[in-house]
């Protein structure tokens, strides 16, 4: 099947928010009440406004489901969990980290309940729950957070699972952290050997750059610390990430220079 461009994509995901934002309109006008469809509703248009990088439309959204099944006295199941490891994400992304935590928490005990403790969606959960500890310098409560991850994912998942290098990205920025650059870089090369097509790309120029970074800092591979690198500021580029890219430029001009420079 033909490649379908961005633009055309974009175009049916704003359709597909119009029509659902239009059936929202439609059923609470002829039901005002709180029912179960509403909050699928509600969640369906939070998940197409993140898609659109409307992360405000999306919070709304998602707390309009939440208090849909709040009213219901639903607030403890499982599609109360999925609307509160959304509001972690979005919270995330908008630099609300308490509120990022909280979410994550709260999602985090439901899903303990419901499916104990050893569950893969609990692992990745623990695994969101510590980038988001690790976002705020948190390393004692983020570190804790992602080996618990890791250690149910590997038990839960199939050894090349594209999942488990979330937790092993996630060790591997604390040890970065805090100096710790051969056991950062073996972390990275782990999560690194995990990539595959279900790979978002923002994540794969991260991991590029985080372990051009532990290799520069182990003073080891200095030729592939610029390939990392340049891979990884490419990556943000076709992003738009401009600041992104131009933070891996910053760096690369004070990274130590491999003998030969590679050809490009």
């Amino acid at each position: 099947f033909p490649t379908r461009r961005s633009s055309d994509l974009a175009g049916e995901l704003a359709r597909a928010l119009e029509h659902l934002e239009a059936g929202e309109r439609i059923m609470a006008s002829a039901e005002p009440g709180a029912s179960a469809l509403r909050a699928s509703l509600a969640n369906a248009l939070a998940k197409l406004a993140m898609n659109e990088g409307d992360l405000a439309g999306a919070e709304r959204w998602v707390l309009d489901a939440l208090a849909q099944l709040e009213a219901l006295g639903e607030l403890d199941g499982a599609e109360a969990a999925t609307n509160l490891e959304a509001l972690g994400v979005i919270r995330y992304f908008t630099g609300d980290l308490a509120g990022s935590i909280t979410a994550y928490e709260q999602a985090l005990a439901i899903e303990r309940r419901l499916y104990g403790d050893t569950h893969w969606r609990v692992g990745l959960t623990r695994s969101n729950l510590a980038e988001s500890w690790l976002a705020r310098g948190r390393h004692d409560a983020a570190g804790p957070e992602f080996e618990a991850a890791l250690a149910i994912l590997a038990r839960t998942l199939a050894p090349d699972d594209a999942r488990l290098a979330l937790p092993r990205k996630g060790l591997g920025l604390v040890a970065l952290a805090e100096g710790h650059y051969e056991q950062a870089g073996a972390h990275f090369e782990a999560a690194l050997a995990l990539v595959d097509g279900t790979t978002e790309p923002q994540e794969l120029a991260d991991l590029r750059f985080a372990l051009a970074r532990a290799l520069a800092g182990a003073g080891r591979e200095p030729a592939r610390v610029y390939e990392l690198a340049d891979a990884a500021a490419a990556g943000f580029a076709a992003l738009g990430l401009l600041d992104r890219r131009d933070e891996v430029t910053r760096w690369l001009a004070d990274a130590p220079a491999p003998t030969p420079r590679p050809i490009r």
